[in-house]
């Protein structure tokens, strides 16, 4: 079931520890509300009723119900295709790929058949087909231009 949540980024605020949410976990450093669907366990999502920058400090509490469950699965679907981010460089030990993986991106980027990429790097047709799948599951593309772009998001290419 979805409800109205209370007017006023203030009111909005105050009705938080009511329905056992932390009011600070939606809130930028800034101190002001975050513009998205919050999901808060697996109790209750808050989506705000903005559409632009100007924000009209209302918004809906969704409950436990199939539209929560159907939130909560598309987080965790969004979640598993996110890139972790880091200031100081890569997370957890993760680098970049190795250099005959970004030669084979490279590769690929350019153009080449999976035999003109064979020829360059001294690889079986066989080998550089499975090296490709790998890397198209190891990103989660199912294209090879997903692949291309996933590897330039990432900065490989």
């Amino acid at each position: 079931m979805v409800h109205g949540a209370a007017a006023g980024a203030e009111l909005f605020g105050a009705a938080l520890p009511a329905l056992g949410v932390d009011p600070t976990v939606l809130r930028r450093d800034s101190g002001e509300y975050v513009p998205l669907i919050r999901v808060v366990g697996d109790r209750l999502a808050i989506i705000p009723i903005s559409s632009s920058e100007q924000d009209v400090g209302v918004a809906y509490v969704v409950h436990p119900s199939s539209l929560l469950d159907a939130f909560i699965t598309l987080f965790e679907a969004e979640w598993d295709r996110g890139i972790p981010l880091s200031i100081d460089g890569p997370v957890d030990g993760a680098s970049g790929p190795d250099e005959e993986t970004r030669d084979l991106l490279t590769l690929l980027a350019s153009g080449l058949t999976d035999q003109g990429i064979a020829r360059s790097l001294g690889w079986s047709i066989r080998t550089t087909q499975r090296r490709i799948h790998a890397l198209m599951e190891d990103l989660g593309a199912t294209t090879r231009f997903q692949l291309g772009m996933t590897a330039t998001a990432r900065g490989w290419l």
